[in-house]
């Protein structure tokens, strides 16, 4: 069976996920057609349940228990195509430090099974808080505008990437941060660099 391939792009709120996940399936499709690259993320219910679990106070165990059960569903297409997937395990573990602590060391467990699909590669965008709050500013007449997105919220959770990362690394996961200082097409070229040392993306 032809090998799979998992990327992943993380970040905080705002710092470009979407963008470049999806300007790299197209990058990558481009190379090489017959490789289908497609986009997918996570999670896969909508923003404004994420919302709720997260910023409405509750029991961080179902909390975790509805993230987690999104991702386990999810397998499936993961195993089964090449995707550039907008947020997996490790946004999985940072936001669970930040909302749930009580349970990451659990988190942290679980998605280290075999059974998890592991990334290839993972590129953490690192975007500052000031740049976030402008691209937030911009999205207030859309489903995806985050009123609760405060300064303080993107340094809790960039600091949780940042710690998060270290842990990726002892699962010998490719990990690369990307800092966002350039076009999209720039980033991209960034990201398609680093990829060629996996192997991925190269043409055939």
């Amino acid at each position: 069976m032809d090998t799979k391939y998992l990327i992943c792009i993380e970040g905080a709120d705002g710092s470009g996920k979407t963008t470049l996940s999806k300007e790299l399936k197209l990058y990558l499709n481009k190379v090489n057609p017959l490789d289908e690259w497609i986009y997918q993320h996570e999670p896969n219910f909508d923003s404004g349940m994420a919302d709720q679990l997260n910023f409405v106070k509750g029991n961080p165990w179902k909390r975790e228990f509805y993230f987690m059960l999104d991702r386990i569903r999810h397998q499936n297409i993961l195993c089964h195509h090449n995707v550039c997937l907008d947020r997996y395990i490790l946004s999985g573990i940072a936001y669970s430090k930040v909302f749930s602590p009580e349970v990451t060391v659990m988190a942290e467990s679980i998605y280290s099974l075999p059974e998890f699909k592991k990334p290839d590669v993972i590129f953490l965008l690192s975007a500052t808080p000031e740049f976030i709050i402008e691209v937030n500013n911009k999205r207030k007449e859309t489903p995806d505008y985050n009123p609760k997105l405060t300064t303080e919220y993107i340094a809790k959770i960039q600091e949780a990437f940042i710690s998060t990362k270290e842990l990726i690394r002892e699962w010998e996961i490719g990990c690369h941060t990307i800092t966002i200082d350039g076009s999209i097409q720039d980033t991209t070229s960034k990201m398609v660099n680093i990829l060629k040392d996996y192997n991925i993306g190269g043409k055939k």
